[in-house]
C-alpha cells in the first residue's frame, strides 16, 4: 500500500523552489522591466496632463475673448445644433447660453426662414454647397425671445475641430444703421422735391 505524501514536506519543497527563483532570477529579470514600464507610464501621464492643461488654458482664453467681443458669435455643428453662444448673442436675442446650447439655430430667425435654412445646413455639411454666403456679409432678420424681429448682418466661417465640421457666425444688430439709412433717404427725397418746386 502506497504511503500518502506529507503535505508539509510538499509545501516546503514548493516554497524552497519559488524562493530560490524569487531571490535571484525573477527579480533580476522582471524588476527592471517593471520599473521601466512604471516610469514610462508616469511620463505618459505627465505629458497627458500637460496637454490637457494647455488645452484648458486655450479654451479658457477663447471663451474670454468670445465673451468680451461686442458681436454675437454662434457656432453650429454638422447636426445644425448650437455649440457656442457667447454673451453678446445672449444680449442680442434675449436668450441664455444654457438655454440655447444643443438647440437648433433656426430658433433665432423668423419661422418662414426655417425650412430653407435647415435644407441649407443639411446640404452644406454633406456637399459643401451652397457656399455663396460663406466668407461674406449677409443681411437677415433675427428673432428675439419675445418675438421681436430686427435686422442683423452676419458673416459665416467654416472650420474643423476634433475631426468634425462646424460653422461659426458673427452677427451684428444693424437696427440703428438701418434707421439712419431710412432717415437719409427721406431727407434726400425731401430735398429733391424742394428742388423741383423751385
Amino acid at each position: 500500500m502506497k504511503k500518502p505524501s506529507d503535505p508539509d514536506k510538499n509545501n516546503k519543497a514548493e516554497r524552497d523552489t519559488t524562493a530560490g527563483l524569487g531571490d535571484s532570477s525573477i527579480r533580476k529579470t522582471f524588476f527592471p522591466q517593471i520599473h521601466r514600464h512604471v516610469q514610462e507610464l508616469r511620463e505618459e501621464i505627465k505629458e497627458r496632463k500637460r496637454v490637457e492643461d494647455e488645452l484648458r488654458e486655450s479654451q479658457d482664453l477663447l471663451h474670454t475673448v468670445m465673451n468680451s467681443t461686442k458681436d454675437a458669435m454662434i457656432a453650429i455643428g454638422e447636426d445644425g445644433l448650437i455649440t457656442t453662444f457667447n454673451a453678446a448673442a445672449e444680449q442680442m436675442f434675449g436668450r441664455t447660453e444654457k438655454e440655447m446650447m444643443g438647440r437648433p439655430l433656426d430658433l433665432l430667425m423668423p419661422e418662414e426662414y426655417r425650412p430653407r435654412h435647415r435644407e441649407f445646413i443639411k446640404s452644406y455639411f454633406a456637399t459643401g454647397k451652397p457656399d455663396n454666403a460663406i466668407g461674406k456679409f449677409v443681411e437677415l432678420p433675427g428673432l428675439t425671445r419675445d418675438g421681436t424681429m430686427f435686422p442683423m448682418e452676419i458673416s459665416l466661417s467654416p472650420g474643423v475641430y476634433g475631426g468634425k465640421k462646424f460653422v461659426i457666425s458673427v452677427a451684428r444688430d444693424i437696427t440703428d444703421r438701418k434707421r439712419v439709412e431710412v432717415e437719409r433717404e427721406k431727407l434726400m427725397q425731401a430735398e429733391a422735391e424742394l428742388d423741383q418746386e423751385r
